[in-house]
């Protein structure tokens, strides 16, 4: 019998070093803050531990509270033809349309089950590639055609000539196949409010 071996890293963070990552974060308005310390905007209360304050400014983790995925250009807006390293975006009347993949049932999840995070970031030492096809799952990770899962922060997906198209954070010099083995790193935010 075979062993899937999962490694788990825990690491306890002092609130003041906890940061989402950039792509995933969205600015909120001081005035969001509720008489308990918790957050509620874009119709999502976030606890302390979701949220927190970087250069006198409040930035909220909404992966954190609810499945979210990246729509790669502002709303109203769509990806146009041009350079794949650098999407552009042109106004459009067309809403950002996602079928969500389970494997267990034949079930699709609204787009309104999502936080939509609005960015095309990558993180440094990525740039943007275009996979054959994606599955998006309804924890907001997608999966693509050599079976590699992307969290929300290495994807973003948009509408394009009529069609969903993602594209995936790589690094320019490296092959992506499926990977053997897993590994998780969970962190536990304490927040000073």
């Amino acid at each position: 019998m075979k062993t899937l071996a999962l490694s788990l890293i825990i690491l306890v963070v002092p609130f003041a070093n906890c940061r989402c990552p950039e792509a995933l974060r969205v600015k909120i308005p001081v005035e969001s803050i509720q008489a308990n310390h918790s957050v509620f905007f874009g119709n999502i209360t976030f606890a302390p531990d979701q949220y927190f304050e970087e250069n006198g400014e409040i930035w909220a983790c909404p992966c954190l509270a609810k499945a979210c995925i990246r729509k790669c250009c502002p709303a109203e807006k769509e990806l146009v033809r041009g350079s794949i390293e650098s999407p552009s975006c042109q106004p459009s009347t067309e809403s950002l349309q996602v079928n969500v993949y389970d494997p267990e049932t034949s079930s699709s999840t609204a787009i309104g089950d999502f936080f939509i995070i609005y960015n095309s970031i990558c993180p440094e030492g990525h740039v943007y590639f275009k996979p054959n096809y994606v599955h998006i799952l309804k924890n907001g990770s997608v999966f693509d055609d050599a079976e590699i899962h992307y969290n929300p922060e290495m994807y973003c997906v948009d509408n394009f000539n009529g069609s969903m198209l993602a594209l995936i954070c790589g690094k320019p010099d490296v092959v992506y196949e499926k990977l053997p083995s897993y590994s998780t790193e969970i962190s536990f935010c304490f927040s000073k409010y």
